[in-house]
């Protein structure tokens, strides 16, 4: 179930945030309807936008509190309310409703977004320098802003103790301040750079215990989400082609300590295809387990692929007939691994092995998204249950001898 969960009360905030997330590893899903909140198990996030911004402030007050209900029972990690970054919306309403519903011990309050021109400075909120309420935003016709005071804008209908924590305390040890606070209470933090946004995280050491609603801007998640920084996921790679390109492609990405490699016994694999293929899932299972990336490869040498022809030969199997129960084979591990791991996705090279993957999957084609070497693209699995899985497949002598670490960085979103 969800690890952070962000309550934003618009779509292009819940998307800035959901961004953040992202970055930082999270598998996240911006929903608009409340009813499928539980139906996404296998994300790490999800962030609710719920269009409250402009609405009463009584309605606002009870679609919060329904989902914040909902939060409760799943008690993730991290909780966060996404508000503007200008102070508009029901943001005293939407946090009263959040503490109403499930209790917190601590608020931290600070809508700064230093890159956007966003600061705070003696509690009072500017932009680009200016009070929020002196800007063209205190005329806003559906939000008008019409205080820059953080305390104000947080109590205006929401009874709660509040600390203010301005700049100098912010910068040197502020944790005794933290620590003689009475709680529930919430902080409120100064910030005119990132550092500052990065600074405030230290609440966490001091508080290790309670619970923390998280209240700000896409600026104070950024900081958030890089602290608490998930490892991506593995990718698995298969390499079925017996192209030379193929095999120094394996043995470079193996060589280089990019991934673990695991090479498959093609006769073994076609003499018992169950105890071979036991054999080898339970080896990438404990890789994967330890989010290793791990490439397969059904040879890894020339020698290999001659002893699987003179097999054939003997025992009269052709090499199409080879070809074709290695890539099956090939898709039935792909299949087993899918349903036991989270995956950034897979590398398949090789046609017979790449269709019998999609197949096996019960997906219907692929989504192509963009080209990251020329003839290696990178796609989305088009249906079935594994839909939009990351998906980068090659020709065996297309690409150069980093060809399978660059895709794999593509697959995880990692820049190149």
């Amino acid at each position: 179930m969800y690890e952070a969960v962000v309550i934003a009360d618009d779509f292009t905030g819940a998307n800035d945030t959901g961004i953040q997330l992202k970055k930082y590893g999270y598998d996240t899903i911006v929903l608009i309807d409340f009813l499928k909140f539980g139906g996404f198990n296998k994300c790490d996030a999800v962030v609710m936008d719920t269009e409250s911004r402009a609405m009463p402030k009584d309605k606002a007050y009870d679609i919060i509190s329904n989902i914040s209900k909902a939060v409760g029972q799943i008690r993730p990690k991290i909780i966060y309310k996404k508000v503007d970054s200008t102070l508009r919306g029901n943001i005293s309403t939407e946090v009263k409703a959040i503490c109403d519903s499930i209790g917190v011990d601590i608020i931290v309050f600070s809508p700064a977004y230093p890159q956007m021109g966003r600061t705070t400075v003696n509690g009072v909120h500017l932009l680009n320098s200016v009070p929020i309420d002196k800007t063209e935003l205190s005329k806003d016709p559906k939000n008008p802003v019409k205080t820059s005071n953080l305390k104000d804008i947080l109590t205006e209908n929401f009874d709660i103790p509040c600390v203010k924590v301005d700049l100098d305390a912010l910068r040197g040890d502020f944790t005794k301040a933290l620590r003689d606070a009475v709680l529930p209470c919430a902080f409120i933090f100064d910030v005119e750079t990132c550092e500052d946004l990065k600074k405030i995280l230290e609440i966490e050491e001091v508080f290790p215990e309670k619970k923390i609603l998280w209240v700000g801007s896409a600026g104070l998640a950024n900081a958030l989400f890089e602290n608490h920084k998930k490892s991506h996921k593995p990718v698995l790679s298969i390499v079925g082609s017996v192209n030379s390109v193929s095999i120094e492609q394996y043995k470079y990405t193996v060589n280089k300590g990019r991934a673990r490699g695991v090479v498959i016994d093609a006769i073994s694999l076609l003499e018992n295809k169950k105890d071979e293929l036991d054999k080898i899932l339970n080896e990438i299972d404990i890789y994967l387990e330890y989010s290793e990336d791990v490439v397969v490869a059904t040879v890894s040498s020339r020698a290999d692929y001659e002893k699987t022809l003179k097999w054939g030969a003997k025992h009269q199997v052709d090499t199409i007939a080879i070809s074709e129960r290695i890539a099956s084979s090939l898709g039935e591990l792909v299949f087993a691994i899918m349903k036991k791991h989270r995956l950034s996705g897979l590398f398949v090279t090789g046609g017979d092995v790449a269709i019998s993957v999609i197949k096996k999957l019960s997906a219907d084609g692929s989504r192509v998204i963009c080209e990251i070497e020329t003839g290696v693209p990178l796609l989305k699995i088009y249906g079935g249950p594994y839909d939009g899985t990351n998906l980068v497949t090659k020709a065996g002598g297309f690409g150069n001898k980093e060809t399978i670490c660059n895709a794999i960085k593509h697959i995880k979103g990692i820049s190149v």
